[in-house]
């Protein structure tokens, strides 16, 4: 009995251990929550075996880059933030009775795709211009390695994705090709049931005069002259489009480096809507400070002016105008007589000398407006 009761102060004396006597944190589960919305914490389940009273101590562990998510309410046992990026919030609780503390987490995600960049292959171009054929890298975050599970549309028509690539450590990246019946408008990212819609809508380019030169038609290739005199002081392509546009760049393509004008026409009233010069160029887009708006059924002309070089080599098969490329219908090539380039001016080239032919040399960038 004596041994015993040693035994039994010897256990009444014992130290209480968290473990067995100390409070229980209860976080709740982990859950997925909607981009934007009130995520409640609750740590009503958590208790103490002895009925101490707790205090409660809400905190982040850690939640994704660029948020301002606040919890309201720290020290209570219910609390709030706003899920404000997609990602994973690892929100801690600790709980106290003033002796002990406990502590448990809770997880909450929202796995809505996130777009970081749209490339669209482009070289030359602004990055909001796509071409039929060509590919669109897209990057961001939460896109599945299941390409099924991922869907692009523009303009809520579907884009074939050609790949795939999940990374931990850099973005992720979608790869898509701009089929034949693309358009201008927005660009929709969807994986499973959630979706996101890039910043900025993507409008369909073109450079008519080269598809349509590309397109199985003939062209009036390159020839120097020897005396420096050329039989056109100004060559050009007459065209109209089919839908509302814009001019985006002015395009020159030529054999080697020179001085040459491009300019855009009013062709109906003869006045230059857009003019560059430029020296030591040869081939590439020339960028307009205000890109220029284009009217479907109206009729525009570009022409092409440069010092030593003019397009006169017939070749044996000719192209039928008007002919139709993309958004474009090409009407005719023109050009003005004169023994001398004068790549600092412009002359409004009125005679259509060379109707059998397409000049290869100047073009626009067309932009097909939004919503068409």
């Amino acid at each position: 009995m004596v041994l015993g009761m040693v035994w039994g102060c010897e256990e009444d004396n014992d130290p209480v251990s968290p473990t067995t006597s100390g409070p229980r944190a209860a976080a709740g589960a982990d859950r997925e929550a909607e981009l934007g919305s009130l995520v409640k914490l609750d740590a009503s389940a958590s208790s103490d075996p002895q009925g101490d009273a707790l205090t409660y101590n809400w905190s982040f562990m850690s939640k994704p880059q660029g948020s301002g998510a606040a919890i309201v309410g720290v020290g209570k046992e219910q609390a709030e933030f706003t899920l404000d990026k997609a990602g994973e919030y690892v929100v801690q609780l600790k709980v106290s009775d003033g002796t002990f503390e406990a502590t448990d987490s809770v997880t909450i995600s929202n796995r809505t795709p996130v777009l970081s960049d749209v490339n669209t292959s482009t070289v030359g171009f602004t990055e909001d211009l796509m071409q039929k054929g060509r590919s669109i890298n897209i990057y961001g975050e939460f896109f599945s390695g299941d390409i099924n599970e991922n869907q692009v549309s523009i303009a809520d028509i579907n884009y074939e994705i050609t790949d795939v690539e999940i990374s931990d450590v850099d973005p992720d990246k979608i790869v898509v090709s701009v089929p034949d019946e693309a358009v201008s408008g927005d660009l929709k990212i969807t994986v499973g049931t959630k979706s996101v819609v890039w910043t900025v809508p993507l409008r369909l380019a073109s450079r008519p005069v080269e598809d349509f030169i590309d397109d199985d038609n003939t062209l009036i290739e390159f020839e120097r002259s020897m005396n420096g005199r050329t039989d056109y002081k100004e060559i050009g392509t007459r065209f109209k489009p089919l839908v509302n546009g814009t001019a985006e760049f002015l395009y020159v393509r030529l054999p080697r480096t020179q001085s040459v004008r491009v300019t855009l026409w009013d062709a109906s009233s003869k006045v230059i809507l857009a003019s560059e010069f430029r020296q030591n160029w040869n081939n590439g887009n020339i960028p307009l400070t205000n890109p220029v708006p284009l009217e479907a059924g109206k009729e525009y002309l570009i022409s092409i002016n440069a010092n030593d070089w003019y397009l006169h080599i017939n070749v044996p098969r000719k192209p039928i105008y008007p002919g139709t490329i993309n958004d474009m219908e090409i009407l005719g090539a023109v050009a003005s007589d004169g023994t001398t380039d004068q790549p600092s001016t412009s002359t409004f080239p009125e005679a259509e000398v060379i109707v059998d032919y397409i000049p290869r040399g100047a073009d626009v960038v067309f932009a097909r407006d939004v919503a068409q």
